[in-house]
């Protein structure tokens, strides 16, 4: 009952998003900062949470979707391989719930979020 009461509450939330020449991908991002990457990363500690969108070629298999979107966000975000903290969220949800809000992903994106600071509901 009380996901259906936040979910019918929740409000639409839209992140500033930046093209990662690199990886041909938008990043959520805090502005100002000195760089993209810096940026990105300030993002995610303030957030706990990032929005990335055409991260992965939909013709590769699950594995390998997985597999190279971690690649990607260890280099940008420095994620410890150890850390268990950190969820990706790439298939199957439209939308993600978080605290009072909910963030539509497109096709090829993905939410990626510490689940030990931030509650999401799908």
């Amino acid at each position: 009952m009380l996901n259906l009461f936040h979910k019918l509450f929740a409000k639409p939330y839209t992140t500033c998003m930046e093209l990662h020449n690199d990886y041909g991908c938008y990043i959520s991002i805090s502005h100002p900062s000195q760089t993209s990457v810096k940026g990105f990363r300030k993002f995610f500690n303030e957030n706990h949470f990032l929005i990335a969108h055409n991260m992965f070629d939909e013709k590769w298999d699950e594995k390998t979707k997985l597999e190279e979107i971690y690649k990607k966000l260890v280099l940008i975000y420095e994620f410890d391989s150890k850390d268990n903290n950190i969820c990706i969220v790439y298939k199957n949800h439209k939308k993600v719930y978080f605290n009072e809000f909910f963030v539509a992903l497109p096709k090829r994106s993905i939410f990626a979020y510490d689940k030990t600071k931030l509650k999401v509901n799908f």
